[in-house]
């Protein structure tokens, strides 16, 4: 067990020591770029004797075969093209693929519509977002909200906030603008605009 606890230890250290390396190479690539394919190849060695695993986007930031930081523009051509992203190195000409669909999809903007009976009226919330980020809401029903021009900067105050923030959001605004909703609470409202997220659209 002792050594199990040493060999995580390690690992962790050399994940650090990755990451550093990795950050530090793309930083100093411009005014020495020796120095920072040094890095990447110390990187590597890293990685091979502790059995670092690198994420996805770590592997993307540097070429296999000469050791280059890719900054796009600068150290390295990007192109899309069927679903894959090309990206050469141009030190060595190296060309790495890699699809993006998923990332395509997971950006895609998507519709939804929710409503829900609250003893203070209906509420029904019409939302277009990525899945994480809210990008237009509109809130609508038969219900009571006092002021009522402030439902619109509701709406204004959401938009642009991931669904992680909305509770918090919701309940300062109520409480900083002094909102009264008979029969519906601010947490009722951060509610329906979650669910709605997970919701179709309006048929």
């Amino acid at each position: 067990m002792k050594w199990k606890r040493m060999k995580n230890q390690r690992k962790k250290v050399a994940t650090r020591h990755v990451n550093t390396l990795l950050q530090l190479s793309l930083q100093i690539m411009d005014e020495h770029p020796e120095r920072a394919r040094r890095y990447i190849e110390m990187t590597r060695n890293i990685v091979r004797k502790h059995k670092v695993r690198l994420s996805n986007e770590q592997k993307r930031q540097f070429c296999k075969c000469c050791n280059t930081p890719l900054v796009p523009g600068k150290t390295c051509r990007v192109r899309t093209r069927n679903e894959k992203v090309s990206v050469t190195c141009l030190n060595c000409g190296n060309i790495k693929r890699h699809p993006f669909s998923r990332e395509k999809r997971a950006n895609r903007i998507r519709s939804s519509y929710f409503e829900k009976k609250y003893p203070g009226g209906l509420v029904c919330v019409e939302l277009q977002h990525d899945g994480k980020v809210i990008h237009s809401i509109k809130i609508s029903g038969d219900f009571f909200f006092y002021p009522e021009e402030k439902l619109a900067s509701l709406e204004t105050e959401v938009k642009g906030k991931s669904f992680s923030e909305i509770r918090q959001t919701v309940c300062s605004f109520f409480e900083s603008e002094g909102i009264e909703s008979p029969g519906i609470s601010p947490e009722d409202y951060a509610e329906l605009i979650c669910i709605a997220r997970s919701s179709p659209s309006r048929s």
